[in-house]
């Protein structure tokens, strides 16, 4: 079961690396409830643990091989409802607690960028910068 796991892995690692058609990736541009006061908020949050993140939902993707949230615990300055791709990918980058969660597509679709969320995921992630994680179940905070 292990090996069959680590193959997933690896498949997926090469999806997302390298061999994906931007083309094919769009970014979900609806925005819900950006917490004006995110920085306070991100303090109030529960602390990660080794299976669950959380953070607020900062960018959304959908390929034709996965579906996938960026999250990041501590938005600092940044403005989800004003900010670009890149200021969001720029400020995840040497973020530690900013990562890629891979999710099932019924569970992407009830997400909004701005959402403050729970993520659970296995201890498993593709070394990236931000990481990539596969995340079982989502928990909507706000």
């Amino acid at each position: 079961m292990k090996t069959i796991k680590i193959l997933l892995i690896a498949a997926a690692a090469i999806g997302l690396v390298g061999c994906s058609n931007e083309n094919n990736r769009s970014v979900v541009p609806n925005v819900g409830n950006v917490n004006k006061n995110a920085e306070s908020f991100a303090k109030d949050l529960p602390p990660n643990t080794e299976t669950k993140s959380y953070g607020y939902i900062a960018l959304l993707e959908q390929t034709t091989s996965d579906n996938r949230v960026l999250l990041i615990r501590d938005l600092g300055s940044l403005d989800l409802a004003s900010a670009t791709r890149e200021d969001v990918l720029s400020q995840s980058k040497g973020n530690k607690e900013a990562a890629w969660y891979v999710l099932e597509k019924d569970a992407i679709a009830l997400l909004k960028v701005g959402m403050a969320v729970e993520i659970t995921s296995e201890n498993m992630q593709l070394d990236m910068n931000p990481p990539v994680r596969y995340g079982s179940a989502v928990k909507i905070l706000d």
